[in-house]
């Protein structure tokens, strides 16, 4: 049994069988070709990608500057943990040193900001490395 898949007006693939089913008449949409059913509808999309129509494009950069900033949002929180047991001198749970801290939190700042509508924007490279013991 051969499937046959269309690409309708909004965009979407569909099976000619779920078209049939709602009887939605398909004769005007475009039916995909072997190559175009293998790239779009049995292979996971390329990293970083997502389908437009038949052909790929790049996810919007407010999807990962919104993720990068949450996490950067979650490291500051750590930051500052780290830097009240350093305040309150507690040995016991302090990791590293005050300076370490400090220089990790500025790098974490000049990573992501927010606009002036308060959107998260990523104004750095790459993700900044969080101080260890190693180095």
């Amino acid at each position: 049994m051969n499937i046959r898949y269309f690409l309708t007006d909004d965009g979407l693939i569909r099976t000619e069988k779920a078209l049939k089913v709602n009887r939605v008449d398909y004769s005007a949409f475009v039916e995909l070709s072997e190559q175009q059913i293998e790239e779009f509808v049995i292979n996971a999309p390329p990293e970083g990608k997502q389908r437009d129509s038949l052909s790929w494009i790049d996810m919007p950069v407010v999807v990962t500057a919104e993720s990068e900033y949450q996490w950067v949002q979650k490291e500051l929180a750590d930051v500052d943990i780290q830097l009240k047991y350093h305040a309150t001198c507690d040995t016991k749970r302090q990791q590293l040193t005050a300076e370490d801290w400090y220089g990790y939190a500025i790098a974490l700042r000049d990573y992501t900001t927010t606009d002036d509508a308060g959107n998260p924007v990523l104004v750095g490279n790459t993700r900044p490395i969080r101080p260890t013991d190693e180095g």
